[in-house]
């Protein structure tokens, strides 16, 4: 298939600027630093709701946002100019944003409203809607026909995977606006994620809990097999990869870790099971960049690391003393965030307090607060790709208050 030489001649193409930014940037392992604010985006006076995500581009200088309600309920903040572009072309919730294309060149918006929308990242054009067909009355009708919960670009190249309500998982060309081909149909998945390691072209999958049970599955997008899968005894609420490929982290909704090998023989082993480390389901789980530690974050207000290098022993419990949760409470979901520099082990952390604290994992010392919003709740929080800024969206619960994204510089010593 030609989509096939185009994919594969891209996926290792890098960015020139990002590898001499990236080898420039000093490492400020061990080093102090202060974080000042650089701007606040008023998120509930602009678009009237809630934000559900903010995402730096690889370069650090763009960040696309998905807000709630009706539109317009997505926007691109350019970080090098401060200017701000409203996206108006979903009709309900978006429900996910993502940079895809060579070096981020698009900003891929979908929706409970089925539309799949690509935008240009520098003038928030319109470029194409993928989940749009004709049929035999020359009428548009969507290709997915329900909510479309998530969305999963490939590294660096114009390939982007989709899934739904309906149950099924897409696989588009955002150039031309093509579906290349159905990967798979009769689950619903809570995240996919594309993995890139021993040269495999890999899409993983995790199901929502559906009556106790999970599922873990992964394909081989090229030839369009399914090559593995792996059922659990409870459902996944979180997924994440390390960075080298080599690991796949799920978080359950029994509050258990589930960590599995992906090995050379594309063969999905379990690791090891860390149960019930979390009284309510994880809702948030990631490695460290070097791939040291595992963070997970519960609706019960903790958040957990364990280190990978000793069997994913458990190290550190982190907890924001403004918390206090009964296991019978409601819901109260943690946010974590690791920086992205290898040999900087910091993770920032945030919940419903509406305060950011970083601490450093090495140390299991806290030495940063960041009082963002108090009294409303930390919805999204991200490191920039150089670890110079953090963004933090925080959503409205004070009458007082307005849904805000936030976002922060961070100054090494070294920096001075």
């Amino acid at each position: 298939m030609d989509w096939c030489r185009d994919f594969r001649s891209k996926q290792d193409h890098t960015s020139q600027v990002s590898m001499q930014r990236n080898l420039s940037r000093i490492l400020w392992k061990n080093a102090s630093f202060k974080v000042s604010d650089r701007t606040c985006i008023e998120v509930g006076h602009r678009f009237g709701s809630d934000p559900v995500d903010a995402k730096f581009d690889s370069t650090g200088q763009y960040l696309a946002i998905a807000t709630t309600e009706k539109p317009p309920n997505a926007g691109i903040y350019n970080l090098v100019n401060s200017t701000f572009i409203e996206l108006s072309g979903h009709n309900e919730t978006v429900s996910d944003v993502q940079f895809c294309g060579q070096e981020d060149s698009c900003v891929v918006t979908c929706s409970y409203d089925s539309k799949i929308n690509v935008w240009d990242k520098q003038t928030g054009t319109l470029k194409t809607s993928l989940n749009q067909n004709n049929n035999n009355n020359n009428q548009t009708v969507p290709i997915h026909t329900g909510a479309i919960n998530y969305l999963a670009p490939h590294f660096n190249s114009n390939i982007l995977a989709s899934c739904g309500s309906d149950n099924r998982i897409l696989l588009w060309n955002i150039f031309d606006g093509t579906l290349l081909s159905q990967v798979d149909k009769g689950k619903e998945y809570a995240e996919i994620h594309f993995g890139r390691e021993h040269s495999q072209d890999i899409l993983y999958g995790m199901t929502i809990t559906n009556q106790g049970t999970g599922l873990l599955k992964a394909w081989d997008i090229v030839n369009g097999k399914a090559i593995n899968k792996f059922t659990t005894h409870s459902g996944f609420e979180s997924m994440c990869i390390s960075r080298d490929g080599r690991m796949l982290a799920g978080g359950g909704s029994d509050g258990s870790i589930k960590v599995f090998d992906c090995k050379s023989d594309l063969n999905i082993t379990q690791r090891i099971v860390v149960p019930d480390m979390h009284h309510k389901s994880v809702v948030n789980i990631g490695f460290s960049s070097c791939g040291t530690y595992l963070q997970s974050c519960g609706a019960d207000a903790r958040v957990n690391v364990y280190d990978v290098r000793m069997s994913h022993k458990f190290i550190l419990q982190i907890s924001h003393e403004e918390f206090t949760f009964h296991q019978d409470a409601e819901d109260r979901p943690m946010w974590g965030s690791w920086t992205n520099q290898l040999g900087v082990n910091l993770l920032a952390t945030g919940g419903e307090d509406g305060i950011v604290k970083i601490w450093d994992i090495s140390s299991g010392e806290q030495i940063n607060t960041i009082p963002v919003s108090p009294g409303n709740r930390v919805y999204t929080l991200h490191f920039s790709p150089f670890d110079d800024m953090l963004v933090a969206g925080t959503d409205k619960v004070l009458d007082t208050s307005s849904a805000k994204i936030n976002i922060y510089t961070i100054h090494s010593e070294e920096d001075k």
